[in-house]
C-alpha cells in the first residue's frame, strides 16, 4: 500500500487516536468483545482496493490480531462518550494525465462500458485492465462484469458509474 492513497482520504481517525470496537454484524470471527478499547496504528485509515480499512492495535489481553479492519467496526472515543466517525463526502474523480487512460475514459463515458476488443479495435489499447486501474486510481467508479461470448470464451466488460 503507498502512503500517496493516504493522504488524499478525508481521515477521520489518526495514529494514536483510542477507539471503541462496535462490531455491526456478530460471528464474523472476533474474539475482541464488543465495547474494547483499541488504538489506531501508525498507517491509520487506508484503502485497499476500494475498501476503507483502519489500521488496529489491540491491547496485549486480547487475542484478536493487529492490523487492517473496517472503519465501520469503530468509533471514536471523545471525553468518555463514544461518536460515530462521519461519512467522508466522496471526492470528485481527477482527470487522468497520460492520453490513453484519457482516450480510454472518453470512450466509456461516450458508450458507458468497453471490453478489451472494443478498446484494442477503436482505441489501439493492449492494456485496458492497467488503464482501468488507472482510472479508480484517480477516484473513477468502474465495475467489471465477467460475460461469455458464443464460442465460449470468457471476457470482462469495464462499466463506467456517474459520480454522484
Amino acid at each position: 500500500m503507498s502512503n500517496s492513497s493516504t493522504a488524499t482520504l478525508d481521515v477521520t481517525f489518526k495514529p494514536g487516536q483510542v477507539l471503541i470496537f462496535t462490531p455491526d454484524t456478530k460471528n464474523r470471527g472476533f474474539s475482541a468483545p464488543a465495547g474494547t478499547e483499541v488504538t489506531v496504528g501508525p498507517q491509520g485509515v487506508y484503502f485497499a482496493g476500494e475498501r476503507r480499512y483502519v489500521e488496529i492495535i489491540w491491547p496485549h489481553a486480547v487475542t484478536q490480531g493487529n492490523g487492517g479492519y473496517y472503519v465501520h467496526d469503530f468509533v471514536a472515543k471523545t471525553e468518555g462518550v463514544a461518536q460515530a466517525a462521519p461519512k467522508a463526502e466522496p471526492k470528485k474523480p481527477a482527470e487522468p494525465s497520460a492520453p490513453m487512460t484519457k482516450a480510454v475514459l472518453e470512450l466509456m463515458r461516450r458508450k458507458g462500458a468497453i471490453t478489451q476488443m472494443e478498446a484494442q479495435g477503436v482505441l489501439r489499447c493492449r492494456a485496458l485492465p492497467r488503464r482501468i486501474a488507472d482510472l479508480k486510481v484517480l477516484g473513477h467508479r468502474i465495475t467489471r462484469e465477467m460475460k461469455m461470448d458464443p464460442t465460449g470464451q470468457r471476457y470482462a466488460r469495464y462499466h463506467l458509474h456517474k459520480a454522484a
